[in-house]
This record gives structure tokens, sequence and C-alpha cells, in this order.
């Protein structure tokens, strides 16, 4: 869970086992960010997304997720909380075409590329969407693909 929540400092404690969150019938927001300490472009989407803690509907409806990518880690900029899973997880959304390439800071708001926290917007609403979510997060990142529903 630490891998995952970095970015939000402050919004948990540090979490020890896996948590899971269930959501009530309002549709959920699932906004990942996709981040690295190798990328001189993520202070501000790594700022934005802790911004989120003082949103009201922090885990009741919205989720923010910030995963750590390795794939700078080669250009000798090593980040301590990146994972090859993450890496791989933000490919698979290209690969189905939610994303239009991999890159940092990278967001996703319910699985679709979206770039408007760049102007500081609150991820969209989930409006007309289904209002089910199941999410397990564990700490060492075993399992990070989708048990997302939304």
């Amino acid at each position: 869970m630490r891998c995952l929540l970095i970015p939000l400092v402050g919004l948990l404690p540090v979490v020890v086992a896996a948590q899971t969150f269930t959501g009530g019938p309002e549709a959920p927001r699932v906004v990942e960010l996709y981040t690295s300490e190798g990328c001189s472009s993520c202070p501000p989407a790594d700022r934005w997304l802790a911004s989120l803690r003082e949103t009201p509907e922090l885990f009741r409806t919205l989720y923010p997720l910030g995963f750590h990518v390795d794939y700078w880690d080669h250009l000798g900029w090593p980040d301590r909380f990146a994972r090859a899973a993450f890496s791989a997880r933000q490919r698979r959304y290209r690969a189905r075409g939610a994303l239009s390439a991999v890159y940092t800071p990278g967001v996703l708001v319910n699985g679709r590329e979206w770039r408007d926290w760049r102007a500081g917007q609150a991820p969209p609403d989930a409006s007309g969407e289904p209002g089910l979510l199941h999410l397990r997060l564990t700490e060492d990142g075993s399992n990070p693909d989708e048990t997302i529903t939304v």
C-alpha cells in the first residue's frame, strides 16, 4: 500500500495489511496517477493528487491512487517506490486504447485518460456510469490488476 499511496502522504496511515474499499450506490471516481521520482514534470501532478485529500467524497465516491512506474529507472533516475507491475498496468491501458501513450505524469479517471488535472480541475463526475466499486489494494503491489468494477 505504501507504494501505491506515497503521493497521498497524510491521506492514510501506514498500512500494514491489504485494504478493501467498497463503494455505495453512487458512481465512484477512481483516479490513477502514473508518476515517478525521476520525472521532472511529476511534482505538480503529485501535489494535485495529494490535494484531493481535502475532498469530502474521499474514499466514499473518490478513490485516488498513485502508481510509481519503473521505466525511468534505467536512465539513472531510480524511484524507490517504483514497481514493474505498475508500468505494466499503464501499458495495458495503452494497449486497450484507454491511454494515448505511456508517459508520466499520466492520469486516468475510471480507466480513461484525463488531462484536465493540469488546469487544477477536480476529477469529472461519474454520472451515467454504474455505481459499483470493489477495490482491493495490497502492500506489496501484488494483484495490481483491476479488482475495480466501475
